[in-house]
């Protein structure tokens, strides 16, 4: 089991690199073919909604984000992980930063790989308005 959870952390890291580089072809690599990710604002379903995303992360932020991996757990073929990101996420509208977000990870191992199923998001900062979060 714990080789597993190295595989699930070398994945997630991947993810981290992605997110702090905006490289939309590595995103779209650590997710299965019927991923579904949920930001705190609205749901993603499909791979051509996730480069979407991503091409607008990458327009409108300065990401350097620091994951902290607080939990594994596995049972099979299927595992969640739940990570807190620490950082600076910098929106290019002005005075919009936000601490980091809460996110949990569902993951399905097929063919001998761990891909990620279903991302949900949200963010750390209680006073922060979700109409800001465009």
């Amino acid at each position: 089991m714990v080789n597993e959870e190295k595989k699930i952390e070398k994945l997630l890291n991947l993810y981290e690199k992605s997110i702090n580089t905006a490289d939309k072809k590595l995103a779209e690599s650590l997710y299965s073919t019927e991923e579904i990710m949920s930001p705190s604002v609205a749901a993603k379903v499909g791979v051509d909604n996730l480069l979407d995303f991503y091409e607008r992360i990458a327009s409108q932020n300065q990401i350097n984000l620091d994951f902290i991996i607080e939990e594994i757990v596995i049972d099979e073929d299927m595992a969640y992980a739940v990570i807190n990101s620490k950082g600076t996420y910098e929106f290019i509208f002005p005075g919009l930063e936000s601490p980091g977000n809460r996110i949990i990870f569902l993951l399905k191992k097929t063919d001998r790989e761990w891909k990620i199923v279903q991302h949900l998001s949200d963010d750390l900062d209680p006073k922060r308005p979700i109409s800001s979060a465009k």
